[in-house]
């Protein structure tokens, strides 16, 4: 079932809840990688695709305390696979979700990145730049100005025309492991002044971590904040030993 088809279906089930929606979109599909709706610090549709992969080889926490290695996050990317269909399906499914629902961007690999066996998977980047035009052309309901957001560990000069050509269609992506402007940085919140003395690039620490914001989806930085960095305190099963690793580590 293609974008088209997929509108068409989410049209005539729009008088259902999120979750009926859900399941109907769900049930017309045989290929789709894992899509949820229930992550409390999100509030919003999420994606996955296999860790390793789909990753750059430059990331810097593949077996290294990746978050996406553990709890139900891995059980997600364990699920999924490398395929540009299914990764888009699952993105479609979540647009149309949130079209409907929410009008909140979906999130794009919480696992996974946009690559595939160490190069740019642009049969995916192309399949969603298609996916993004299809609903826009299709779906029957207003959809938001961004349609996602997500992040890449892969480098800027190898990636810099995939990152706007997705952003011209609605998808914004940040680079991770990076202290400049449209990037995310991990890193001890309580040790954040620290960071601050190596770089002029405004630093947000992430708000939904300090309180400041309920859910990713209230907050919106990710997605709108294209001239500062995201600072993530170390998060996942394996937090405490990476929180630990990097202080020493600058120390």
């Amino acid at each position: 079932m293609n974008t088209k088809e997929l509108c068409e279906l989410a049209n005539s089930y729009a008088h259902l809840k999120q979750s009926g929606l859900e399941r109907k979109l769900k049930a017309s599909i045989t290929v789709c990688n894992p899509v949820g709706f229930g992550n409390s610090k999100l509030g919003i549709a999420s994606t996955y695709r296999p860790i390793g992969k789909t990753c750059p080889t430059t990331c810097p926490w593949f077996d290294n305390g990746c978050y996406g290695q553990g709890g139900k996050c891995n059980m997600h990317q364990r699920r999924s696979q490398d395929c540009p269909k299914a990764s888009t399906t699952a993105f479609v499914i979540g647009a149309l979700v949130s079209a409907y629902h929410t009008q909140a961007p979906v999130r794009l690999h919480v696992t996974g990145d946009i690559y595939s066996n160490g190069k740019i998977d642009t049969v995916y980047v192309e399949s969603l730049i298609q996916a993004c035009n299809d609903l826009r052309q299709y779906c029957q309901v207003p959809l938001p100005t961004v349609l996602a957001y997500g992040y890449t560990a892969g480098v800027e000069n190898e990636l810099e025309s995939v990152v706007a050509s997705l952003h011209a269609v609605g998808i914004r992506i940040r680079y991770s492991n990076r202290l400049d402007a449209n990037s995310t940085y991990v890193y001890p919140h309580s040790e954040i002044d620290e960071l601050r003395k190596q770089t002029t690039t405004p630093l947000v620490p992430c708000l939904v971590q300090v309180g400041k914001r309920e859910t990713c989806a209230t907050c919106k930085v990710c997605w709108q904040a294209s001239k500062a960095c995201v600072v993530f305190d170390p998060h996942g099963i394996k937090a405490k030993s990476m929180r630990k690793r990097i202080v020493n580590k600058v120390a």
